[in-house]
């Protein structure tokens, strides 16, 4: 199952994708790196089998691809319409404006014990949740709030959890610490002043 996050908001948000930094580069001459042909042989001692040894990538060389340097380059945030199998999720928001918010390479809960290992994820969560902050900053309106709710694919019309209710003050949250959602919670973070 997957767990999806909406947000309400008071005033129309700007749609799309937010937080990828990349670099523009040929996909042949990527292909070609000693860092790619290293990747590609770390897969094959691990049991896995590049896709470049079961087809032939080679109509590709002169496409441009994005690459990214870091996993943090490529965490970022997507703010969309709600799609027609979304629209029941309505029922939970009180604000007119209602968007699905997909994070892309990092979450919105960050675990306070994470393993060495997990560093990059840390990062890409962290950056994920300072985008959303970013974007409630960029658009708040003093005195009003903006609606957040998570739950799994399918139960977008079952009842909220209320006794997992919460309010936040966005003036002094701490968006790096993340937001921390739990299942069919209702967030309402309200806009009294920002600095």
């Amino acid at each position: 199952m997957s767990r999806f996050y909406y947000i309400g908001s008071p005033v129309p948000l700007p749609c799309g994708e937010r937080g990828l930094k990349f670099t523009m580069k040929r996909y042949g001459e990527v292909a070609a790196t000693p860092e790619h042909q290293q990747k590609k042989e770390e897969s094959r001692r691990s049991g896995m089998v590049p896709i470049s040894d079961i087809v032939d990538l080679s109509y590709m060389n002169d496409r441009l691809i994005q690459v990214f340097e870091t996993e943090e380059d490529a965490a970022g945030i997507v703010i969309r319409e709600l799609s027609q199998y979304r629209v029941s999720i309505r029922t939970h928001f009180r604000q007119p404006y209602v968007y699905e918010l997909i994070p892309q390479g990092g979450g919105l809960e960050i675990p306070h014990n994470l393993p060495e290992e997990a560093a990059e994820n840390f990062l890409s969560t962290r950056k994920c949740c300072r985008l959303l902050g970013q974007i409630f900053h960029e658009n708040a309106v003093i005195g009003e709030y903006f609606e957040f709710y998570t739950c799994w694919a399918g139960e977008e019309e079952w009842p909220r959890e209320k006794k997992r209710d919460r309010d936040v003050d966005l003036a002094s949250f701490v968006w790096e610490e993340g937001l921390q959602p739990q299942e069919k919670q209702y967030i309402r973070m309200f806009c009294n002043g920002l600095s």
